[in-house]
């Protein structure tokens, strides 16, 4: 467990090999940790699996004129070209904005079929609807059991659902046997609310099939520190939770990780901090497209290049950051360093002003995340 400032060492030489990241919880992926992305974006998810084998999930575009199929080996060919990953998920994103799918509007067994046989992946992951209630997640597991054997089934659902059933969640995902990917509505952050991260973790402990947690922030280590087959961190902020309906998203807005904080933050709120303070050393980062620069290159590229480079840098971070957690050999063990993690940038925030001199105020989801327990032995 990491007690001081002085044990918090970034990797400042070779990359971390795929064995240094977040282990997988299912057989055919190699990494646990993901980068969840835009299907067009799959020249930089390319880079990235092939600086740190990482993982991706393609999220297809409802909007496109191609169909799921087309949009989808678009996205994976490139990444394969660049290195022969098995570690890609397809999202086919029916379950968002304001005209989203209904549990009611049934499952494609022919979709799972595709991503199975025809894009040859490891794991289908169902075009799941929006579950409302709990008797939304009932329906949805039924729907399943026509489905092949290797399908991950996507429960997109409120957070507040999961916080408030996580019992009943997980005997319902137990009854199935069929391992279950979680996706979250909120508002802004899911885990910032009291309950969501220890309820998250109680289903990852008490399910017997495997639990991952997509389209997510810098949670989706925590996650996977606590036990979850697999975590993915949206590279942009509509990618890192399912916005409400009534809201129908929010335009694409600069923001970028700052590693030692363990978070995202606005392009704007970090300009703030940093004038006040350009010599604090927890401006510069270490990763493969910073080269120990500070932060503030991001800013400085001329339009659409600010968001690709805080996508590479960010998602290359916490890969950084995922190694510095595998380091721990057991789940137990990389729990304790994830809360210590937590409770370090908690800290450091009073570190920092804002212009009026205040501090600057840590996520709440950094305090639920320190406070949690670690994994007892023999859990997953």
């Amino acid at each position: 467990m990491l007690e001081t400032e002085s044990e918090l060492v970034w990797p400042d030489g070779p990359l971390p090999r795929a064995g240094l990241l977040p282990e997988a919880g299912l057989d055919g992926f190699e990494s646990g940790l993901f980068v969840q992305a835009h299907a067009r974006e799959t020249l930089d998810a390319a880079k990235l699996v092939e600086q740190y084998r990482l993982g991706v999930v393609f999220t297809l575009d409802r909007n496109s004129c191609t169909t799921m199929l087309q949009q989808a080996r678009s996205a994976i060919e490139p990444v394969r070209r660049r290195h022969r990953s098995s570690s890609i998920m397809i999202d086919a994103n029916h379950y968002s904005g304001k005209n989203r799918k209904r549990v009611a509007d049934g499952i494609s067994r022919q979709w799972a079929v595709h991503q199975l046989e025809t894009l040859g992946l490891p794991w289908a992951l169902t075009d799941s609807g929006f579950v409302e209630s709990l008797g939304d997640v009932d329906a949805l597991l039924n729907m399943t059991r026509s489905l092949p054997e290797r399908t991950i089934i996507a429960l997109p659902m409120p957070s507040s659902l999961l916080r408030d059933e996580a019992t009943a969640i997980t005997d319902l995902v137990n009854d199935f046997e069929r391992p279950v990917a979680l996706l979250l509505e909120h508002p802004s952050d899911p885990f910032d609310d009291e309950g969501v991260a220890e309820s998250l973790v109680q289903v990852i402990r008490n399910s017997n099939p495997a639990v991952s947690l997509l389209r997510s922030d810098t949670s989706a280590i925590g996650a996977l520190c606590h036990g979850a087959a697999a975590g993915a961190v949206g590279a942009h902020s509509g990618l890192r939770h399912i916005y409400p309906r009534s809201t129908g998203g929010a335009g694409e807005k600069l923001s970028l990780v700052v590693p030692r904080l363990l978070g995202y933050y606005s392009q704007h709120r970090f300009e703030q901090a940093y004038f006040r303070d350009p010599l604090a050393p927890l401006w510069r980062c270490s990763c493969w497209f910073c080269n120990d620069r500070d932060l503030t290159w991001i800013g400085n590229e001329p339009g659409d290049q600010g968001f690709r480079a805080s996508f590479q840098h960010s998602t290359a971070a916490l890969a950084e950051i995922g190694h510095l957690v595998s380091g721990s050999t057991t789940t137990s063990s990389q729990a304790k360093t994830w809360s210590a993690l937590c409770e370090l940038a908690r800290t450091r925030h009073l570190d920092l002003a804002n212009p009026s001199g205040s501090p600057w105020k840590p996520k709440a989801a950094l305090q639920y995340w320190a406070r949690l327990a670690p994994v007892r032995a023999g859990v997953r």
